[in-house]
């Protein structure tokens, strides 16, 4: 063998070797760009748990986020997110901002949301039985067919939403502003309803069995086929006392009552609460309409 042929070996042995390697990189490079490509980023992967139906999971992650302060203001990592079907039983997120986001068949039993945004939020067929949305911004949400039994709404500000078909018994809606609030066969048996603003509702075909509302206004408001029964309080009822430690009126619902007393202004025997002449932001609601 000549000197020249031993020389020449070692350069192509490198040259063969860093070849394979410069192969290998690129096959692990092309392998990487595809599994990044192809992996759910970041997001993804969080609101696939956030929305998970586990009861854990899901709600001990967005009680972490909510400490965390991601989920305030117009900066809530979850406004506008689409997480049907969640599951936030119990979770406690008072002022919470969840403008828009997707809601629907979650389960929110028990859950806490005083004083939250819940503007536009989509609580269809949602499961809220016993939670406490008190003074909440609800104006433009959808609870169709939700479930609100023994929800707390006291004083919640949720003109234009809807509750067609809401399940809202013994709920308090205690002072809320249901202004222009679709309400067609919602179940209001036996719920709280002093000082609630109606005022051109839609009631159609809705339960107000046993409801009680005492200085609720109606003013405007569609209460075709409502039903009603012998122990709905009428808005101009006064309490008289208690009879076997329950508190007594004077009016109640009859066959014979004229409910357009109370929705109709053009009514001789026309009736509204003074309150309704008080508060400048019923009358805001009149004017937009």
């Amino acid at each position: 063998m000549t000197r020249q042929q031993h020389n020449r070996k070692p350069s192509e042995s490198t040259s063969n070797t860093f070849n394979k390697y410069l192969s290998i990189s690129l096959l692990l490079l092309i392998w990487f760009l595809f599994k990044k490509q192809t992996r759910p980023s970041d997001e993804q992967s969080l609101l696939r748990d956030v929305a998970n139906p586990g009861f854990s999971p899901a709600a001990a992650l967005v009680m972490q986020l909510y400490r965390e302060g991601k989920l305030s203001g117009e900066n809530s990592i979850l406004r506008g997110k689409n997480l049907m079907g969640a599951n936030w039983q119990r979770v406690i997120m008072p002022d919470v901002d969840l403008e828009g986001t997707g809601l629907r068949f979650a389960d929110l039993r028990d859950a806490i949301f005083h004083y939250a945004n819940l503007t536009k939020v989509d609580f269809r067929s949602a499961n809220l039985v016993g939670a406490d949305l008190r003074f909440a911004k609800l104006i433009g949400a959808n609870f169709m067919q939700a479930d609100l039994t023994r929800a707390n709404l006291n004083g919640v500000k949720a003109s234009h939403l809807s509750l067609f078909m809401a399940r809202a018994v013994r709920a308090d809606l205690q002072e809320a502003d249901l202004h222009g609030v679709h309400l067609e066969q919602a179940d209001l048996s036996n719920a709280h309803l002093r000082d609630t603003n109606f005022a051109k509702a839609l009631l159609e075909k809705a339960n107000l069995s046993g409801a009680r509302m005492m200085n609720a206004n109606l003013t405007g408001a569609d209460l075709f086929k409502a039903h009603f029964d012998k122990h709905t309080i009428l808005p101009d009822a006064q309490f008289v006392g208690f009879a076997d430690h329950h508190a007594v009126y004077d009016k109640y619902w009859s066959p014979t009552t004229d409910m357009g007393r109370y929705t109709d202004p053009n009514n001789p025997n026309f009736w509204e609460p003074e309150w309704v002449q008080k508060h400048a932001w019923v009358q805001k609601n009149y004017d937009e309409d």
